[in-house]
């Protein structure tokens, strides 16, 4: 693995890094991946003890010795040790969240994090640990997001007859936790699913995009095959097919917010 930047260019040679074998969820061998540099550091894997993390000059910041890790958002990072039980750790490797959680954790963003209890409910933490939003299926909430813009979309039974939903839609919930506004029909938005927000815009996974007015607006320009990733430092991921019709492999590239092609991987001829 290597780090490029906007241009192409290689940079961090120091941080070439070779892949080594890990395991998923279940135990099964892969390819440890590649995490980006986040707020100043890089989780990397050490096969002989596991994960820690390094600065953008190659040092150890923290001692490679969890099973698994989140990269660093808001100042902290989610950890799993070897009993498969989650933290969250701070930038000089402090444990400040204890691993109690028995299910991967969201990051934190605006200061809350997403957590399953073992009865299947989701609630939000705060920093400390501490749970600020509970018992969310009985005011027939599910599926919650993060806050972003002090923002979240969770999903939400608007009306049940006999203990069965008969409508769905999605509720904004600012950062008070107090109902904002509910979006019903259901648009399609899936809270978990938002990945950033920038200029009144909202961000979603599969290249949605999602205005203040909860509008949906979606790429889908000729000449591209799929839907944008979202755009981070001014580019997106593409894939990229003069012919969209043919059954040829596209072209990985790298796009402006324009359209315009900035950085292109092609093929082998062969």
């Amino acid at each position: 693995y290597i780090y490029i930047d906007t241009k192409g260019e290689v940079i961090y040679p120091h941080l070439t890094v070779d892949v080594y074998p890990t395991n998923d969820g279940r135990d099964i061998p892969g390819l440890a991946p590649l995490l980006g540099l986040s707020e100043g550091l890089r989780a990397y894997w050490s096969y002989k003890t596991g994960w820690g993390f390094i600065n953008d000059k190659g040092e150890i910041v923290v001692k490679p010795a969890y099973r698994n890790v989140h990269s660093f958002k808001n100042g902290y990072a989610a950890v799993q040790d070897w009993n498969k039980n989650w933290g969250f750790i701070d930038k000089t490797g402090k444990l400040v969240i204890a691993h109690t959680f028995s299910e991967e954790p969201s990051d934190f963003q605006d200061g809350l994090a997403i957590v399953r209890k073992r009865n299947g409910d989701d609630c939000y933490i705060d920093t400390s640990g501490n749970v600020v939003l509970d018992k969310i299926n009985e005011q027939g909430i599910n599926n919650l997001g993060l806050f972003f813009n002090g923002k979240a979309f969770v999903t939400c039974y608007i009306g049940h007859y006999n203990g069965m939903a008969i409508g769905v839609g999605t509720i904004v919930l600012d950062r008070d936790l107090k109902h904002y506004k509910v979006l019903y029909p259901d648009p399609g938005v899936n809270g978990k699913n938002i990945v950033g927000y920038k200029n009144g815009r909202y961000y979603f996974k599969d290249g949605s995009i999602m205005n203040e007015s909860y509008q949906m607006v979606r790429y889908d320009e000729d000449g591209y095959n799929s839907h944008p990733n979202p755009f981070r430092n001014g580019l997106a991921k593409f894939q990229y097919d003069k012919n969209p019709k043919s059954s040829t492999n596209p072209y990985k590239c790298y796009i402006a917010e324009t359209g315009e092609i900035k950085i292109i991987f092609k093929e082998p001829e062969f």
